[in-house]
């Protein structure tokens, strides 16, 4: 059984001149004013409306929107405001101390002691890779990575490990090869210095 609303909501839909759907579009915020409490469910049931295939199902379901924004009841927040210093879980104005407002705020303050959040003096925009091949520009967007991450020290420049680490070693016919450890003349120096 179809309520007289899933009736309405229908013509919105399948009514057959827009003057039925506007009619329909009425009755529906008649509705918003007869229940308040269900601005919600009926605004769901018309939006499926408003992204109709069909102009007319739209246009209706925009009169009908618009009918039910003018059955709802003003809000008043100074009633809302009212209820909560009344109730014993609201705090007083000493709980608001550590908020920020417009009466404490100060701006030298925030200018001298602050610290900017995202800048930039474009310097990284100002490389012309236009001169390099490939292989220079990936180089140095390596070295721009490594100077990021802070890896540009002594011992990170020793290049420990490096691109050929990173590969497969390829297998050969009569099994897995071991590689022999090399330890770089640098960092045999490091050890002896310290």
């Amino acid at each position: 059984m179809t309520t007289r609303l899933d009736r309405l909501v229908l013509l919105l839909d399948t009514g057959s001149t827009a003057i039925v759907r506007n009619t329909a579009a009425q009755q529906i915020g008649e509705v918003q004013r007869q229940h308040p409490d269900e601005l919600y469910s009926l605004l769901a049931r018309v939006l499926v409306h408003l992204r109709s295939r069909s102009w007319d199902t739209r246009t209706a379901a925009g009169a009908a929107i618009a009918a039910i924004a003018a059955n709802v009841a003003p809000w008043e927040p100074g009633s809302v405001a009212a209820a909560n210093t009344a109730s014993p879980m609201a705090g007083g104005p000493e709980d608001d101390t550590d908020r920020l407002s417009f009466a404490t705020f100060d701006i030298g303050i925030v200018i001298r002691g602050g610290a900017p959040l995202v800048s930039s003096a474009g310097a990284e925009f100002d490389v012309d890779f236009s001169g390099m091949d490939g292989r220079e520009r990936l180089a140095y967007q390596k070295k721009l990575v490594k100077a990021r991450l802070g890896m540009e020290t002594e011992i990170a420049d020793l290049d420990l490990v490096n691109d050929s680490d990173l590969k497969a070693a390829r297998k050969s016919p009569a099994g897995p090869t071991v590689k022999e450890e090399v330890v770089p003349k640098q960092l045999l120096e490091i050890g002896k210095t310290s």
